[in-house]
C-alpha cells in the first residue's frame, strides 16, 4: 500500500489453499507485531476489487484470479470488505512499499486463525472467527456466488 492519507475503505483476502490460509505478520504502531489476512487501504479512485488485488500482490506476491465477497465489517470508521479466494497464482516476491510486512506464511487454517486471534486487534480477529464458525468447516471447499471475476473483471 502506498503511503497516502488514511482511507475509510479497506479490503482483505482469505486466500485458502489445500486446507491452509495465507497470513501476513504486520509491524504495527509502537513496534507491535500481529498476524492478519493480507489486505489494506483502498486508495482514492480504486474500486474495492482493484485495491484488494494491489494489496494482496504487494503483501504476498500472489495474484488473485477469482474471489467472492465473504463479509463486510467496520474497524473504527473504516469499512472493510473481506473476500475469499482459492484461485490465485504466485507472480513474484512480496513488494511492500510501506515496509510493514515482516513475514508471509501459508499455515493450516486452525493455526492461522490462532495466530490472528492471539495477536491481531479484536476488530480484525472476531469477524474472521465468526465467518469460519458460520462456514462450519476449515478446509478449501467453498462455493463462490457471485464470482467477482465474472461480475467485475477482477482477474489481471
Amino acid at each position: 500500500m502506498a503511503s497516502h492519507a488514511p482511507s475509510d475503505r479497506a479490503a482483505a483476502a482469505l486466500l485458502v489453499e489445500a486446507g491452509e490460509l495465507w497470513v501476513v505478520e504486520n509491524l504495527g504502531p509502537r513496534g507491535a507485531r500481529y498476524w492478519t489476512p493480507p489486505g489494506g487501504s483502498v486508495d482514492p479512485g480504486e474500486t474495492w476489487e482493484t485495491g484488494l488485488l494491489r494489496e494482496v500482490r504487494e503483501e504476498t506476491g500472489l495474484r488473485i484470479r477469482d474471489a467472492a465477497l465473504a463479509f463486510t465489517h467496520e474497524v473504527g470508521s473504516v469499512r472493510v470488505r473481506t473476500y475469499v479466494s482459492t484461485a490465485f497464482d504466485r507472480i513474484g516476491a512480496p513488494d511492500d512499499p510501506d515496509g510493514v510486512i515482516l513475514d508471509v506464511r501459508r499455515l493450516p487454517i486452525a493455526e492461522a486463525l490462532h495466530r490472528v486471534r492471539e495477536t491481531a486487534p479484536r476488530a480484525i480477529s472476531r469477524p474472521l472467527d465468526a465467518w469460519f464458525r458460520r462456514l462450519g468447516r476449515t478446509d478449501d471447499r467453498f462455493t463462490f456466488a457471485p464470482s467477482i471475476a465474472r461480475a467485475s473483471g477482477l482477474s489481471l
